[in-house]
């Protein structure tokens, strides 16, 4: 009776961890290949949907840049807290829903830049000082928050709120309707300020050539140079000077001494502010040391436009978007390496709008799989019109792509490269019989440290005083 009891038992817990979900499986789940029966036969990958602006800067700041993408546009629309006009605000009652009552000034909860809300000792102060100044917005900021967004505070706007913080000095909160924030028909509610000074701030972040965002220390003291402003307008991608060498392209002569050098020494990073003097590369040389100085200790950047052939970084992608490379274990490669295999991509008709996953030889090999030496094209037509000139010419010539004079119909070579000193060969995932089981593999990997990172708890805190 007893050995039928512990069978029984053995069972039920047998059958209770198959049906458990994936997800409960544990952190060695991640390193098991997913079964190609869960793709079905010929199934294409699964959709992957990425947030809105994902960081995932390899430098330690994925919190912080988290941080400024985490609006509380949810928590709004819970508590129905509507706006109140476009342009000039006039008192418009709240959009609550059908058959809502509005809620008064007052009582509304002051937020920052970032929809985040207030402590409620701040707020009460907030609230009174809104309704003494009739303010319909309640959003709230130093004047250090609204540069950060590229926005300014009026003069004629008034005096801010003075608060005593815990150092035992005084900073100022202005509200927005005391800055230079342009109000429109488009912007009346919560929501669409919220989302429009979200993209207003993504626009004022430094990228690098992938499209990631740059270290939060290299971006603090980029940011800080005063020629920052009028370059990013330009072009938001940035490139260290090494880089040049590695993707064969230099900066125009005229620009050489018009760079930005971020030191890598142990020193606090600079308190933003921005001075207001126009950038003019034929009158003034914004270096941010003397050429001379030893540059050992430093990390020159350029701006994308500085370089000779700037377009090559911006043509054929959107550039506020990241180029996204994995490898097989869902890591992303380094900017150079990213924006070389999206100029791969591109060539040779691969996507790149999508995560592209990519694989070494001898993975390949190990997984049991093999290259698909297939010709490749930009469309069914395409590759109707090959088939056609191939079945009437005994010699056939790649055809010329409309768009932009790329070869249609020939077979990518392996992506070779050098990585740390070693020749690597790899193949796009698309060129292989195991594309959906590694393509699968990688997103989930690449899913799941997201998810690490998004839920890790304590916050991790950082040091100034670290070297970057």
């Amino acid at each position: 009776m007893q050995r039928r009891t512990l069978c029984a038992r053995l069972w039920r817990t047998a059958v209770t961890r198959l049906d458990a979900p994936s997800g409960l499986c544990g952190a060695s789940s991640r390193f098991l290949f997913p079964c190609e029966a869960d793709l079905g036969p010929g199934a294409p990958p699964q959709p992957f949907s990425l947030s809105p602006t994902p960081t995932s800067v390899s430098y330690g700041e994925e919190e912080i840049q988290q941080e400024r993408a985490l609006y509380a546009d949810e928590e709004l629309s819970e508590r129905g807290t509507g706006d109140t006009s476009g342009g000039a605000p006039k008192g418009r009652a709240h959009d609550l829903g059908d058959g809502a009552v509005a809620a008064p000034v007052d009582l509304l909860q002051p937020l920052n830049l970032f929809g985040k809300l207030y402590p409620e000792s701040i707020a009460q102060t907030l609230r009174e000082q809104a309704t003494a100044k009739n303010f319909q917005f309640p959003i709230w900021s130093t004047l250090g928050g609204y540069i950060r967004f590229g926005l300014a505070v009026l003069p004629e706007g008034g005096s801010g709120i003075q608060l005593q913080i815990q150092s035992k000095r005084t900073v100022e909160l202005f509200n927005i309707q005391q800055s230079n924030y342009k109000f429109s028909t488009t912007t009346n509610t919560f929501q669409d300020i919220l989302k429009d000074l979200r993209r207003q701030s993504k626009l004022l972040l430094p990228r690098d050539i992938g499209g990631r965002y740059l270290n939060f220390k290299f971006e603090v003291y980029i940011r800080n140079h005063w020629s920052f402003t009028d370059l990013q307008k330009v072009c938001p991608l940035w490139i260290k000077n090494y880089h040049l060498e590695l993707l064969s392209d230099s900066v125009k002569k005229s620009e050489k001494l018009n760079f930005i050098a971020v030191p890598m020494v142990q020193m606090h990073a600079p308190i933003i502010n921005f001075p207001s003097i126009p950038y003019s590369p034929n009158t003034m040389q914004y270096s941010s040391m003397n050429v001379n100085a030893n540059m050992h200790n430093h990390s020159i950047f350029y701006n994308i436009s500085q370089l000779e052939n700037s377009s090559r970084y911006t043509r054929n992608r959107d550039i506020s978007k990241q180029l996204i490379m994995l490898n097989s274990c869902g890591k992303r490669y380094s900017s150079v390496m990213t924006f070389r295999m999206f100029e791969y991509c591109y060539q040779y008709f691969f996507n790149y709008e999508d995560p592209s996953v990519w694989i070494t030889e001898s993975r390949l090999k190990m997984l049991g799989g093999q290259v698909i030496n297939k010709p490749r094209f930009s469309s069914v037509e395409a590759q109707k019109l090959y088939s056609s000139q191939k079945s009437l010419s005994t010699v056939q010539r790649p055809l010329l792509c409309d768009s932009d004079k790329r070869e249609e119909g020939v077979v990518p070579p392996p992506f070779v490269e050098c990585v740390c000193d070693e020749i690597v060969t790899l193949y796009n995932s698309e060129q292989t019989d195991v594309h959906n089981l590694v393509y699968k593999m990688a997103l989930n990997m690449y899913s799941e440290s997201f998810s690490y990172l998004r839920n890790k708890s304590p916050r991790k805190q950082y040091n100034d005083q670290y070297v970057f």
